[in-house]
C-alpha cells in the first residue's frame, strides 16, 4: 500500500504532497524532513497515520486511501 506525507497550512492549503511506495519508507521520511517544517521532538516509535505541528499547519504522513479521503480535491500523483 502507498503512503503520503503532506503539509497542511490553513492559508496555503495542500502542498509538499510526495507518495511513498510503503509504510517504512515514509515513515523515515516524515521523522528526516519534520525538523524542516517545526522545532519539534518526535516520539521514538511512529505509528501513521500521524501529524505535528498545530490545527491550522501540520505536516503528517498517512496512507493513501486515507489521504484521499481526507484531501479529496487532491488531484496529483500516483492512484
Amino acid at each position: 500500500m502507498k503512503y503520503v506525507t503532506y503539509y497542511y497550512s490553513f492559508l496555503g492549503g495542500l502542498t509538499d504532497v510526495t507518495v511513498h511506495p510503503d509504510k517504512e519508507s515514509a515513515v523515515r521520511f516524515y521523522r528526516r524532513e519534520a525538523k524542516h517544517y517545526f522545532d519539534v521532538r518526535l516520539p521514538r516509535k511512529t505509528e501513521t497515520p500521524t501529524a505535528c505541528g498545530f490545527t491550522h499547519r501540520r505536516f503528517g504522513v498517512m496512507s493513501m486511501r486515507l489521504f484521499r479521503k481526507n484531501f479529496p480535491e487532491w488531484k496529483g500523483g500516483a492512484s
